[in-house]
């Protein structure tokens, strides 16, 4: 890689850093190129990107960014996941890949500005997918109008019950 190719990637890297929610470090030590390939693939199917970047190369590229904190992880050989979707369904990717692949090794990420380390990506991982945490923040919501229209009817039912037992035991005319 030359320089202008280096300062291109440079460059492309500043401008899409904005619209990432998250990122994850990984070492990929090791993987065939096969076990890459269908990491890469599944995860550009949840709309990320993993790529190999230099660890030097990326530095310069977060300098002045939140992501400048992932220094930390920068230590061999890197590759990123790069998420600009949903960073739970990359992260689950990542994760259960690393437990198929032993030579796939999870350093950390960072969510929003955020820095996750190895073990909150795991805990990340363990959380339900976008459309679960929607359907149960849509339960946890209609719960107490649910309540408060069974009382509504309990109370009118229990009236009505009463007034027609009332109404059997009056004398009939």
């Amino acid at each position: 890689m030359n320089k202008t190719e280096k300062q291109q990637l440079i460059d492309q890297l500043k401008v899409s850093f904005p619209a990432m929610t998250a990122i994850f470090v990984t070492d990929n030590r090791g993987l065939t190129v096969a076990e890459q390939s269908a990491l890469r693939n599944e995860l550009r199917s949840v709309g990320c990107e993993y790529r190999v970047i230099k660890n030097t190369l990326f530095r310069i590229a977060s300098d002045g960014v939140p992501l400048a904190k992932l220094g930390e992880f920068l230590k061999g050989p890197s590759a990123f996941a790069i998420c600009r979707a949903d960073p739970v369904a990359a992260v689950k990717i990542v994760v259960r890949h690393s437990e198929k692949l032993e030579k796939l090794q999870i350093k950390g990420g960072a969510l929003g500005r955020e820095l996750l380390t190895r073990d909150d990506c795991i805990a990340l991982a363990k959380l339900p997918d976008r459309n679960t945490l929607y359907a149960q923040l849509l339960g946890v919501l209609s719960a107490p109008a649910s309540r408060l229209a069974r009382t509504i009817n309990g109370v009118g039912g229990s009236l009505v019950r009463v007034l027609a037992s009332h109404r059997d035991k009056l004398p009939s005319t």
